[in-house]
């Protein structure tokens, strides 16, 4: 059988091949890393020495391929042949050969996750090695480590040891783990949706001395602010303590303010990349979100 599995989340990713890996534990193993329609089929000719079935992932393929021996091999794949493409980004399919894409029994996407559900990702995670944390926590760790899973789930790792017996992971212990720089980064956000123009500004100098990246942090910023303007017009697709949270914050700002506080991130972001100083676009920008 042929599948296909997608995303950026490289976590979610290495878990599902994992479970594929056990359920044909039985089958020899055989990986083939960003190989030609040629290459594969070369590779599907010959027969393993040892197994009478064999499972072979294949990373970075190109599905734009229109090789139509490659088209026949697959169709006339051996029923004994786990055939797994990985591609560790989008797909996309209009540019993708579709008698290609047709072949395909089994496709599993696993994009970017929003705030509230890496959130709950969190809690089940630290719930599965004795550890507990609530929401608002969980979200909180979420702002200050992103929503990559394999950096969540080292973070949790180094929280559950420093808790130790104490097991509940809180405020307290997320804020002296985390580096200074994520703190920076989570409290100048914060100020800003505060309209706290004086911590803002005070923040954003210190984050500037010290050379942090600020075309990230508009990334972040913009990320926050267009939650906040989907809840303020109710289009935000999301429940619980999250939409709660948007929804107090976005109390502060008119629907038309956000909208216009997006164009001002995307404009700072493209001064930024056209080579202008941080110390003259950004402090700026904090001052026009903080009047919004």
């Amino acid at each position: 059988m042929i599948n296909l599995i997608i995303g950026d989340e490289e976590y979610l990713i290495a878990e599902e091949l994992k479970r594929i890996k056990e359920k044909f534990k039985d089958r020899s193993f055989e990986t083939l890393e960003n190989p030609s329609a040629t290459e594969i089929i070369e590779n599907l000719s010959l027969p393993s020495l040892f197994y009478s079935s064999r499972l072979i992932f294949v990373y970075d393929f190109d599905f734009k391929n229109d090789d139509e021996s490659f088209l026949f091999a697959l169709k006339n794949l051996d029923p004994q042949v786990e055939l797994v493409f990985i591609q560790p980004h989008s797909l996309d399919r209009r540019r993708a050969n579709y008698k290609l894409m047709g072949s395909v029994k089994e496709f599993k996407s696993f994009g970017d996750w929003d705030d509230e559900k890496a959130a709950q990702w969190v809690i089940q995670y630290a719930r599965s090695i004795g550890n507990a944390i609530n929401r608002e926590d969980s979200l909180l760790l979420v702002a200050i480590s992103g929503k990559n899973l394999f950096a969540l789930s080292s973070e949790i790792k180094k929280l559950s040891a420093y808790c130790g017996d104490k097991k509940q992971i809180d405020n307290d212990a997320i804020l002296a783990l985390a580096s200074q720089q994520d703190v920076n980064v989570f409290a100048f956000s914060d100020a800003l949706k505060n309209k706290n123009l004086g911590k803002s500004l005070r923040l954003l100098e210190k984050m500037i001395k010290n050379n942090e990246e600020m075309v990230p942090l508009l990334g972040l910023l913009f990320s926050q602010f267009r939650a906040l303007f989907l809840a303020k017009t109710n289009r935000l697709a999301a429940g619980g303590y999250y939409l709660k949270k948007c929804l107090e914050q976005s109390k502060r700002f008119t629907a038309a303010a956000l909208w216009g506080i997006l164009e001002k991130i995307y404009a700072s972001d493209l001064l930024l990349k056209k080579g202008e100083s941080p110390k003259a676009v950004m402090p700026l920008l904090a001052e026009e979100i903080c009047r919004g």
